[in-house]
């Protein structure tokens, strides 16, 4: 994810933190969503918890964030089944209509005070909406957190069982990308104080 977004005030770039990028200066007003950006952000990426994003204009420096984290839509977030079935029934033909749905949950959204007024929060939300609504980004495979070690059992087999069949060694770095690009992984933890949550494909944001 990385776009330019100009508007008729201020211009700002979005782009994903490196692993170890340190964010030095940031301010919005809230102690606890200051402190996540500037000393808890790569924690939370190291162990696959949330990644997060910048908006970062040329003169002002970072002027906003959002982290993001794999999430599902299910049965338990409505307050009866009849809520839930509303909610498919004008989103998913018969064929998808699930007990659950791969979503991407908003942790959490912080403007840097000297934006503020800019409109760059109402932005970064229509952002990440149309990010992850886009139809034509390629979907993944949703694999449930309790699901996740039978999963990687069943590919551990297949990667040995490929290298015996075909007779040659294969590197274990680029199987493991090639099934990152097709499947997408339910974030260990549910925690994070959730702002939103959006449907998405199946595209996972780490």
């Amino acid at each position: 994810m990385n776009e330019n977004i100009n508007t008729a005030e201020l211009a700002y770039s979005v782009r994903r933190l490196d692993k170890l990028e340190i964010v030095k200066e940031f301010d919005c007003g809230d102690a606890d969503l200051n402190d996540f950006i500037l000393n808890e952000s790569p924690l939370y990426r190291k162990e696959l918890l949330a990644v997060s994003y910048v908006a970062e204009n040329q003169e002002k420096g970072i002027i906003g964030y959002f982290s993001l984290a794999n999430d599902r839509v299910s049965l338990s977030d409505f307050e009866n089944k009849t809520a839930f079935n509303r909610f498919r029934r004008h989103r998913f033909v018969n064929e998808k209509r699930l007990k659950s749905y791969p979503a991407v949950k908003i942790c959490r959204l912080g403007i840097d005070l000297s934006a503020k007024g800019f409109r760059v929060g109402s932005e970064l939300l229509y952002f990440i909406k149309s990010y992850f609504t886009n139809k034509k980004k390629r979907s993944r495979s949703f694999i449930s957190h309790q699901h996740v070690s039978t999963f990687f059992i069943r590919i551990s087999r297949l990667y040995d069982y490929l290298q015996h069949r075909l007779h040659c060694s294969f590197n274990y770095t680029l199987f493991c990308l090639i099934v990152n690009s097709r499947y997408c992984f339910e974030s260990r933890s549910q925690t994070g104080r959730a702002q939103a949550a959006i449907t998405s494909n199946g595209t996972d944001v780490f």
